[in-house]
């Protein structure tokens, strides 16, 4: 049940990042709580050692610069698909 709940707010970040990243339509504060909680998720569960925790540590940051400057369309594109991938699958599982 943690899993859905935890890939349902993968998907939600992923959703916030891609509006405030392509449009712009999503205030910065969003933007930040967002990615302080992915920051938070991926330091708790860095316990375990797990790859995607410390990918989710990575995302957060990218996140947070976003916010400041234009990074490469790349690097949002695969951020986003990312949180897309890890929160469908969490729903699968």
């Amino acid at each position: 049940m943690i899993l859905k709940i935890l890939g349902v707010g993968d998907l939600i970040i992923a959703a916030i990042f891609i509006l405030s990243y392509l449009w712009h339509i999503i205030p910065d504060t969003w933007l930040f709580v967002m990615a302080g909680y992915l920051a938070l998720k991926g330091l708790i569960f860095l316990i375990s050692l797990d790859l995607a925790s410390m990918v989710d540590i990575g995302c957060a940051l990218v996140m947070f610069i976003s916010a400041f400057f234009n990074i490469p369309f790349l690097v949002g594109g695969v951020v986003a698909l990312f949180l897309i991938q890890k929160g469908v699958l969490s729903l699968l599982d």
